[in-house]
């Protein structure tokens, strides 16, 4: 079977009839309402599914990119300090336990956001159900997009397992089968979310990224399989007997038939019943051992066939059309696949396009995620958690939910180098801790600010109790200036600076 898409010849998905005649192209409508039905992506999501499994370009592809995006980490951003440092330490004792953020115990908040990105990217939409414990504390349902479903006597407003509002095409309801009885049960959309990336406004559900490679990726699958078929055939005849003497009948000529004996005769034992003499006869795999041949007759020589499979031309074929895939997938081969024959130069460009289309992926489904449940957590804690409101200042409304988010460390090839540009930029006041600790590691600044103290503190006080002084035993940073007391020696104080010549 094939989509329907693929049908229609719609080039957007599934990838059009490429028999058809040049300006043969069928977009069968412009409303992009109606551009997917609900069968045809049952068939994308299934043959993606199959090449996720199957096929390591599409598994890199889409593992990858969740790797890139890593996870975010919620930062409250309120005027109670105090609180601050409670809220963050309690959701990273409740939200990164999986058994009580997970319903079914498998993900906390750092694990389930690269499984979101994964189903995002390969079936275009997962959800996240907010459901609560026993005790009315936040917990969280994940439902994969294949178990989206219309309920019996659906209205109108419903399609592809959404029910929209009408018009404008708000989500109001989904509608979820369960596996083992079939029912489809409805969950208003105000306790779900929706974790996809829509590219066009009329879209009911997003379309998956990789869509538009899955005849590419189908036909390397199957080149890769032929050759490998191929490659075997060919070894199952390694050598060949090849008659140079005209006058040997064709028959003998080619690959040797049956196996050779030899025949050889012994005495026999005749207290065992054997006769005197015993004949035998001996296939040629008995006589000779591994890498050996028999002696050919006068006019024949063994040929060793060599297989070029697979040739260079298909090997370029196929990086080509990885290249297509990869484009239309908006991250460059050599992010994903194979970086080779570039120079630095073009890896520090491939890693800032990364980059930015990282950024844009987070945008789109790691930050509406991490928000919603950030402040449903948050709001149970204070209702039946016993977390106490925070404080403001004078003057200044209570902004509970003021909070920001601190990602996972980029990539990059010159850390390095970056990280004492950086480290100099903050010494001449014209960078933060706060965007050095997120850019450079990842991490929240008050935390290893605090502990930065706390071992500058013990340092000082051991080198005191030694009788060192603290800088003989921890250098300056090499290229930082030294601030020197006016008047010690060794410094010169401004007014007794040198008359310079």
């Amino acid at each position: 079977m094939v989509p329907q898409a693929a049908v229609f010849g719609w080039s957007g998905y599934a990838g059009a009839n490429q028999s058809e005649a040049r300006g043969m192209v069928n977009w069968p409508t412009l409303d992009s309402s109606k551009e997917l039905d609900s069968w045809s992506r049952s068939e994308l999501c299934r043959k993606l599914a199959w090449l996720y499994a199957n096929n390591g370009i599409f598994k890199g592809f889409i593992d990858t990119s969740a790797d890139l995006m890593g996870w975010l980490t919620p930062q409250a951003l309120t005027d109670d300090e105090e609180w601050n440092e409670e809220v963050e330490q309690r959701y990273r004792d409740w939200c990164g336990t999986e058994n009580v953020f997970d319903v079914a115990g498998k993900f906390n908040f750092k694990t389930a956001q690269p499984m979101l990105a994964r189903a995002a990217l390969s079936m275009g939409d997962v959800f996240t159900v907010l459901t609560e414990t026993a005790t009315r504390r936040a917990q969280f349902a994940f439902y994969e997009g294949y178990q989206l479903a219309n309920p019996k006597d659906a209205s109108e407003r419903w399609r592809d397992g959404v029910c929209e509002e009408t018009p404008g095409g708000r989500h109001l309801a989904y509608g979820f089968r369960d596996g083992k009885t079939g029912n489809v049960k409805v969950i208003p959309a105000k306790d779900v979310i929706y974790t996809g990336e829509f590219g066009k406004p009329g879209h009911p559900r997003a379309v998956p990224r990789l869509a538009h490679a899955i005849n590419d990726g189908l036909d390397i699958t199957e080149i890769n399989g032929f050759t490998k078929k191929a490659i075997k055939t060919a070894a199952l005849f390694g050598i060949v007997r090849q008659v140079n003497n005209p006058n040997v009948p064709r028959s003998h000529m080619g690959i040797a038939g049956a196996p050779a004996q030899e025949v050889r005769t012994r005495a026999g034992n005749t207290a065992a019943g054997e006769p005197e003499t015993v004949t035998e006869r001996f296939e040629t795999s008995g006589v000779f051992q591994d890498g050996q041949i028999p002696r050919l007759p006068t006019g024949e020589e063994a040929k060793i066939l060599h297989d070029s499979r697979p040739h260079p031309n298909q090997q370029a074929f196929k990086a080509d059309l990885i290249r297509q895939i990869s484009v239309g997938y908006g991250l460059a081969p050599e992010v994903v696949w194979q970086m080779a024959g570039l120079t630095g130069p073009g890896v520090r460009f491939e890693l800032d396009k990364a980059g930015r289309w990282v950024d844009m992926r987070r945008l789109a489904l790691l930050f509406p995620w991490n928000r919603t449940v950030y402040l449903y957590w948050l709001a149970k804690e204070m209702k039946y958690g016993g977390l106490r409101m925070p404080q403001a200042k004078a003057g200044k409304p209570v902004r509970w939910w003021a909070h920001d988010y601190v990602a996972q460390r980029d990539l990059t090839i010159d850390r390095g180098k970056e990280g004492k540009q950086r480290m100099d930029a903050i010494d001449a006041g014209l960078g933060t801790w706060a965007s050095w600790y997120q850019e450079m590691e990842g991490k929240d600044w008050q935390g290893p600010i605090r502990q930065r103290v706390k071992e500058v503190k013990f340092a000082k006080e051991e080198c005191a109790a030694a009788g060192l002084e603290y800088e003989e035993v921890f250098k300056p940073r090499q290229g930082t200036a030294v601030a020197e007391k006016s008047g010690e020696q060794g410094g010169e104080s401004e007014e007794e600076e040198p008359e310079k010549k």
